[in-house]
């Protein structure tokens, strides 16, 4: 007895997209497997079958509300926009605090002594990592020297290349003759928000290369031949320069001056990316990810993914939207892009990038 037949096409069409398979391809099939489609159909079809999957939604639908309402990483006590506020008062403070530090030791006051070198603040002491390691290579090991080189590094452990965003003097000028360009000669045309992604290792080896070298010549001259290169030293010995005459002011003066034109004219902050001074400090602080930093939130960013405010609010073109946020080795905590994302963010519950000591 012949089995009866069916076409595929009439009874799986409602099961494949539309135009899958041409309507003048059929192929035979055994009844019994006709009529289990057509089961399989009715069933999904079915109330309760509706009823389940709306319920699923509803349960999909919870979970992301749950997942973009969850609980905000603890922030500062005091809130990024004071840690903000507060960060060019204190580049400034400093500033005029190396300025004055001659004339405020003529007056009597001694708590403060020493330059970015190597500097004792009411005993306790500070000093350039890379200073004491040419210090070393000379014959010079003195003890509050190597003390203060590991009390800097533990710093940078701590909380990144603070060092490099709160109290470098050449930080300060570099950040304000960015700020003047952008302000003052904008760019035609709508620059990138931010660097390639990987940039920032391209930097930290040509950081840590020209460092290397540095040690090399210090070891083979005997001199110590990165702190006549060191920027931030350079400023904070300016007063001194000034007790020798306008000759020795201008020669301190003038590789600041060039470095400070080539930023204006190009519009990147040149030297924070190479300084063979940060080498030691990008180091440390690349050792964690759980030090204070920048963190950001991938379920509270609201900008779509052309608007990057918070990159384009960087001078050095960090990639801010990362899942451990900026490298660590590269920020230097200014606080900028935490900004730009405060003033960006329409998410309910709370912006997307802030800073703190959470892990990243």
């Amino acid at each position: 007895m012949p089995m009866p037949t069916t076409t595929f096409t009439e009874n799986m069409a409602g099961l494949l997209p539309e135009h899958s398979i041409p309507p003048e391809r059929t192929v035979s099939c055994p009844s019994a497997f006709a009529a289990a489609a057509a089961a399989a159909m009715e069933a999904q079809s079915s109330p309760k079958a509706e009823e389940a999957r709306a319920e699923a939604s509803r349960g999909a639908t919870a979970t992301t509300e749950q997942r973009h309402h969850s609980p905000a990483p603890r922030p500062l006590p005091f809130g990024n926009r004071w840690y903000v506020r507060l960060r060019r008062p204190v580049q400034c403070s400093v500033f005029m605090l190396f300025l004055l530090l001659p004339w405020l030791h003529s007056q009597g006051f001694v708590g403060i002594s020493g330059s970015l070198y190597a500097l004792n603040v009411f005993n306790v002491p500070f000093a350039d990592p890379v200073s004491a390691m040419q210090a070393l290579l000379g014959g010079l090991v003195p003890f509050s020297l190597w003390a203060g080189a590991g009390i800097v590094l533990l710093l940078a452990l701590l909380f990144g290349r603070v060092f490099c965003g709160w109290l470098c003097p050449f930080g300060l000028l570099s950040e304000v003759a960015h700020t003047l360009r952008r302000r003052f000669a904008p760019p035609k045309a709508t620059p990138p928000a931010s660097s390639p992604p990987t940039a920032y290792r391209q930097w930290f080896r040509v950081r840590t290369g020209l460092c290397l070298l540095g040690i090399i010549l210090a070891a083979w001259l005997g001199f110590p031949v990165l702190n006549s290169v060191s920027l931030p030293g350079e400023l904070s010995l300016l007063s001194l320069q000034a007790h020798e005459g306008m000759a020795a002011v201008l020669v301190a003066l003038a590789l600041p001056v060039a470095v400070l034109l080539a930023e204006v004219l190009t519009g990147k902050r040149l030297w924070c990316r190479v300084c063979p001074q940060a080498a030691c400090l990008a180091l440390a602080a690349a050792c964690t990810q759980q030090g204070f930093g920048v963190a950001w939130n991938a379920t509270r960013c609201t900008c779509p993914r052309h608007a990057r405010m918070c990159e384009a609010a960087c001078s050095l073109q960090l990639p801010v939207r990362r899942k451990n946020g900026p490298p660590r080795s590269e920020c230097v905590q200014c606080g900028d892009c935490v900004t730009a994302c405060a003033k960006a963010c329409t998410a309910p519950q709370g912006q997307a990038l802030h800073m703190g000591f959470e892990k990243r």
